[in-house]
């Protein structure tokens, strides 16, 4: 399986608009955490500015930037389902985001799912180790089966 790293700040989509004023480069965490989830889930490339785009024409970004995780589900067709704790069935893949403290705002970063006790931060694309940040006990978990 590939990995697949993307950082919320990439010159291609930094500056694309979420909703009223907000752009991917600062508010565009939780967004990149859902496009690296279904890349890995299809293990198949669907990068940030994609799942900008399929959130937004399907009305799943609210006005203060934030999205629904049922758009997440959508997008991967209906494979992905989200719960607030982990109880995978038998065959079924998690994945996890977690929120940390990070500046003024909070901020999300997603499990690795290739390597364990590891994250994918989405500011930077960088796989770092999980110890590397305070979480703030904010934690969402999308399980499915291909």
């Amino acid at each position: 399986m590939k990995n697949y790293y993307y950082s919320q700040r990439f010159s291609a989509y930094a500056n694309h608009k979420i909703a009223n004023g907000y752009t991917m480069a600062t508010h565009g965490c939780y967004i990149t955490c859902f496009a690296m989830i279904l890349s890995y889930f299809n293990n198949a490339p669907f990068y940030p500015d994609q799942m900008l785009d399929f959130l937004q024409r399907k009305g799943y970004v609210l006005p203060d930037a934030r999205v629904m995780n049922s758009g997440l589900e959508d997008a991967a067709g209906g494979k992905l389902h989200f719960d607030y704790h982990v109880r995978p069935r038998l065959g079924e893949h998690t994945y996890g985001i977690r929120q940390v403290y990070f500046g003024p705002i909070g901020h999300w970063i997603i499990d690795h799912p290739l390597i364990p006790d590891m994250v994918i931060d989405p500011w930077d694309g960088r796989v770092k180790d999980f110890e590397d940040f305070a979480y703030t006990r904010q934690t969402r978990f999308f399980i499915g089966k291909q």
